[in-house]
């Protein structure tokens, strides 16, 4: 459920903040950059603020001199272990609002970039998201978290306004680490009243949404991309002629260790472009309106369902999925999976549609669903549950998707042999008129891996082109 829909917010002009589904994550993160890019209301000077910050950690680390016993270099890490935010409902954590970061390893890591670019003898950087630059396995999700945690009091006064406005119900919420005072080098603990949210009863926060954007706009890709365009002579003659757009995170450190001139021209340019926020209304990536739309639908079209056994979960998740099925195909429900420009929506938006419709009819119908649950050998799509011995799954994928025969053959029988579960469901979405034809020998696929594996898989097809005929069916 959406956060404003929770509480009935009827949403003025000065409610600039995103609208968070408060059971689980929107893969979309706070940009440090399009803070610094348009910095408004309870958020001038948050810039300033993460600088400052960083600046200090930069001293610490300098006096570490890359002694990981040092005491500077635990101050560091210690001042640095903020965790991942999760009252934001951001992020890339699977099936609820809490993702799998850890502070000390995000600190860890923040602080093995700061180190490398003293050691190319940078003084300072003008954007702490150039960390990632010079260290892999700092990801969008790290530059998020850590930007939250600076500005944590920011984004909780800027909640508490919100509430306020709205007459909210709230609760006392202390954060320990809320704001960072350079005097003492100390974080300074502060009180917040704040909503709840009703699936975690964590409390809530919110940003604007002009803040967000699924990649920074500092991001080593995007730098490769900027001097592979602007020095193309000289990254073919260090990295060889056969080098392409787009290439590994070490082969894109070893660049800016090189060259750190090419870094900070690159920065610079950022600095004159401006920053652009995601575009929630055109979504196209498919984040956020697909499941929305998904949602909506499954609440008009009510399905009460009865389950008492193993046999009867399966065929509700059976019936669930079919409805999904009549929404894309009979009810325009394909719309959500393509852009306005003609081009299709990736996976990412095939499997929010499916969530949204299928979260809606479960809470409906005490379905216990989990989103790409870890069963112990990798991500399944889905899980179905009432109590343990009432279990179900189901994997979805597009049938472009390259490693789509393997989901059917060698994925779903795997994950339901280590669960020790016997039913499930394959779903496969069709984009192109070719995708029919791949699809032809399907069912009969599927009844030889029901003998082999000795579990039951059904199939079920979706038609999800662009204008598709009334009675398509596969």
């Amino acid at each position: 459920m959406l956060f404003s829909r929770h509480f009935n917010i009827a949403r003025t002009g000065a409610d600039d903040w995103f609208d968070p589904i408060l059971f689980t994550d929107t893969p979309l993160f706070i940009d440090p950059f399009l803070l610094f890019d348009g910095e408004k209301g309870n958020f001038i000077g948050s810039h300033q603020e993460i600088i400052q910050f960083f600046d200090y950690l930069f001293k610490l680390v300098a006096q570490g001199g890359g002694n990981t016993s040092s005491p500077a270099w635990k101050q560091a890490i210690s001042l640095l272990s903020l965790g991942e935010v999760f009252e934001l409902c951001l992020g890339y954590s699977h099936g609820g609002t809490r993702g799998s970061g850890s502070g000390r390893e995000l600190a860890t890591q923040i602080c093995r970039g700061l180190l490398a670019a003293i050691v190319q003898e940078v003084q300072n950087l003008a954007h702490f998201e150039e960390v990632q630059i010079f260290q892999s396995g700092i990801g969008p999700d790290r530059i998020s978290d850590a930007t939250a945690g600076i500005i944590r009091h920011r984004l909780a006064s800027y909640t508490a306004r919100v509430a306020a406005r709205h007459h909210l119900p709230t609760n006392q919420v202390r954060y320990f680490k809320s704001r960072f005072d350079l005097n003492t080098g100390r974080w300074v603990a502060e009180y917040f009243s704040l909503p709840s949210n009703p699936y975690t009863g964590d409390p809530i926060l919110l940003v604007p949404k002009d803040y967000l954007r699924p990649l920074p706009t500092i991001n080593p890709d995007d730098f490769w991309g900027y001097c592979y365009e602007t020095e193309s002579d000289l990254v073919r003659r260090e990295f060889g002629k056969d080098i392409t757009s787009r290439v590994d995170k070490e082969t894109i450190v070893e660049l800016a260790r090189r060259h750190p001139e090419l870094r900070e021209r690159y920065v610079k340019a950022k600095e004159h472009e401006g920053g652009e926020p995601y575009d929630l209304r055109a979504d196209p990536e498919g984040f956020y309106q697909p499941f929305l739309g998904g949602v909506s639908w499954a609440d008009r079209n009510a399905l009460q369902l009865k389950i008492d056994s193993t046999e009867t979960l399966f065929g509700a998740v059976y019936k669930i999925i079919h409805q999904f099925k009549l929404f894309v195909e009979d009810n325009e429900g394909w719309r959500l999976l393509w852009n306005d420009d003609g081009s299709p929506k990736k996976e990412i938006a095939f499997q929010a549609l499916l969530s949204g419709i299928l979260t809606a009819y479960c809470r409906a119908n005490n379905i216990e669903v989990s989103k790409e649950p870890n069963i112990g050998r990798g991500p399944v799509d889905f899980k179905f549950s009432q109590g343990y011995s009432q279990r179900a799954l189901t994997e979805a994928k597009l049938a472009s998707n390259t490693k789509f025969w393997k989901g059917l053959s060698k994925q779903l029988p795997t994950y339901l042999r280590a669960e020790q579960i016997k039913d499930g469901i394959f779903l496969v979405a069709c984009q192109r008129d070719q995708d029919f034809t791949r699809l032809r020998n399907i069912n009969d696929i599927a009844a030889e891996v029901n003998q082999a594996a000795n579990v039951n898989i059904k199939v079920i097809a979706v038609d999800c082109r662009k204008d598709p005929p009334s009675a398509s069916r596969l």
